[in-house]
């Protein structure tokens, strides 16, 4: 009776080890299949965000691409390309601006110094003559094709400037016979700006109205009706 029951109980230790046996090997399995699952998962996914980004960059760039040749700024060649072909040329010189050029540079006219050194002989005329002679040192005028520049002030230290087209008016009387002029000029801003015995006037004036456009030529004094005057 004893040897039964000892087989009975050794029996039941090997069925159990052998399932608990069983049982670890299919734990492992499913842990091994599912850590296999998640790579998958991941690698899938960063393809995916790979293609997509690729897939959007080269859409992004089509389409600037495409809008470039909507408006005609590119032929057949890249968007991205620096060179510059010989036909592209003259439409990109139509928008570079022409060098400024200078029409005159100097101070006021000397004749400006005629009357304050006549009436030097009096007391009274030292003081004009003095600051007529500051100016021939002081003040120069600048006419250039884009803008006027006029250095004054004690020692040339004010400089101011005016484009043509803030130019509203001008006004101007003659001096020292014709040969000179005092020019006023009137913004658009409410200021103004007065050039005393400006030399060369009557091809200073001519020159500068040219620059100004049409409403500032139809209002400011005309050189034939002021000489008539």
């Amino acid at each position: 009776m004893f040897p039964v029951i000892v087989l009975l109980l050794l029996i039941n230790s090997i069925c159990i080890y052998s399932w608990q046996l069983s049982h670890r090997r299919s734990v492992v399995h499913k842990s091994t299949s599912s850590s296999d699952i998640h790579a998958n998962d991941v690698t899938s996914c960063c393809r995916s965000v790979v293609r997509y980004s690729t897939s959007r960059g080269t859409a992004l760039q089509m389409g600037a691409r495409n809008r470039a040749w909507a408006k005609g700024d590119l032929s057949d060649k890249d968007i991205f390309d620096d060179d510059v072909s010989d036909g592209d040329e003259p439409k990109k010189e139509k928008f570079k601006l022409d060098p400024e050029t200078t029409f005159y540079e100097g101070p006021p006219s000397s004749s400006e110094l005629l009357f304050p050194a006549i009436s030097i002989l009096s007391v009274i005329g030292i003081v004009p003559f003095i600051a007529a002679l500051s100016r021939q040192f002081w003040v120069k005028y600048k006419f250039t094709s884009r803008r006027i520049s006029i250095q004054s002030g004690f020692g040339g230290n004010d400089q101011s400037e005016i484009i043509y087209p803030d130019i509203e008016e001008i006004r101007f009387v003659f001096r020292s016979f014709g040969s000179a002029g005092d020019m006023v000029l009137f913004l658009k801003d409410g200021a103004k700006a007065e050039l005393r015995y400006v030399p060369n006037f009557k091809e200073l004036y001519s020159y500068v109205l040219s620059k100004c456009d049409a409403d500032c030529q139809a209002k400011s004094m005309k050189m034939a009706s002021a000489a008539a005057n």
